[in-house]
C-alpha cells in the first residue's frame, strides 16, 4: 500500500539495509507472533519446539526488544512498519492479550497521537454512527 503513495515516504522498501533485522521482525509479526496469539485465545499453546515461536516469553520478549527505546523501526522516520506495530501493539493491550509493558505502551502512544493518526481516527469515528458493528445495530431491518 505504502508503495501506491511515494510521496508519503512511508514505505520501508530501500531501507532495510541501513536498518537492523526488520524484515525477519515484520515476517514474525504475521506468523507466529499472530500464532502466539492465536493460540492464547484458545487456550491451546503447543510445546515450544513444536509451535513455530517458541514460548509465549520468547514471543513477548523479541517484541519488547524491537520498540524498546526506539522511536522507529525503519531508519529515522515514520514508516508502514511502524503503523503495523503501532496497531498490533494498541490492539492486543486494548483487548488485553497483551501485557501493557512500558516499552510497548510508550511506543504505541508515540505513534497513535501522531497527527496523521488523529485525523484518521477522527474519521473513522465520524463514520462509526452510520456503519455500527452488527452486535451493536438494532433491530429495524426486516427479513425477508
Amino acid at each position: 500500500m505504502a508503495e501506491l503513495v511515494p510521496d508519503k515516504g512511508l514505505s520501508a522498501a530501500g531501507r532495510f539495509a541501513r536498518t537492523r533485522n526488520v524484515l525477519p521482525l515484520a515476517v514474525l509479526m504475521a506468523g507466529p507472533v499472530e500464532a502466539m496469539f492465536t493460540a492464547k485465545h484458545a487456550g491451546a499453546f503447543a510445546a515450544p519446539m513444536n509451535a513455530g515461536y517458541g514460548s509465549e516469553a520468547d514471543v513477548l520478549r523479541v517484541l519488547e526488544q524491537a520498540v524498546d527505546g526506539r522511536e522507529f523501526l525503519v531508519g529515522d522516520r515514520f514508516t508502514t512498519a511502524d503503523l503495523y506495530m503501532a496497531a498490533f501493539l494498541g490492539y492486543y493491550m486494548m483487548i488485553g492479550m497483551l501485557e501493557k509493558r512500558p516499552a510497548y505502551v510508550a511506543y504505541e502512544s508515540r505513534h497513535t497521537q501522531r497527527p496523521a493518526a488523529l485525523a484518521a481516527n477522527a474519521r473513522d469515528n465520524a463514520l462509526l454512527p452510520a456503519h455500527p458493528h452488527p452486535s451493536q445495530a438494532t433491530a429495524t431491518t426486516e427479513v425477508e
